[in-house]
């Protein structure tokens, strides 16, 4: 609805795998670029699925659709930074003063948006000085010890 585009449409996104899976000549028949690129912009919010009088849930179709691709294809790396947050959160939490100089750079954090896949204009997110586990142990009166026996 928000570009107003019919391929960014739920129905064009049931079309375009019912047209695929029915007349592919690949073994793999979920490994067409097309197809990716209609799904990218679904964000999997099963709102169709409410709507839709079959019950259709692209959602699940999407997920399934990527699992074959992405086993073809390869994960992109976007993917791969999303999905492993924690890991480059920790790391930038480090040095979250060097960390958050470098994505507020506007050279280097266009450098790296552009490598990663994403827009542009986004801001990246900052690391906190001060981790939440240091800031509850310094105000926490009776810590908490995670595995001791009075637990």
């Amino acid at each position: 609805m928000a570009t107003k585009n019919e391929k960014d449409t739920t129905r064009a996104r049931a079309n375009i795998l019912r047209e695929f899976l029915t007349n592919s000549e690949k073994l793999n028949r979920f490994d067409h670029k097309e197809i990716y690129e209609v799904m990218d912009l679904c964000l999997s919010c099963k709102g169709c699925k409410s709507e839709c009088p079959s019950n259709v849930d692209m959602a699940k179709l999407k997920m399934e659709f990527l699992q074959h691709y992405y086993d073809a294809n390869g994960v992109p790396f976007r993917t791969k930074l999303i999905a492993n947050f924690n890991s480059s959160a920790k790391l930038g939490s480090v040095f979250p003063g060097f960390y958050n100089f470098m994505m507020t750079n506007k050279p280097f954090s266009t450098w790296v948006k552009k490598i990663s896949g994403f827009a542009v204009e986004r801001s990246m997110p900052e690391m906190y000085e001060t981790t939440l586990k240091h800031w509850y142990k310094k105000r926490s009166r009776n810590p908490i010890v995670i595995g001791s026996a009075g637990n």
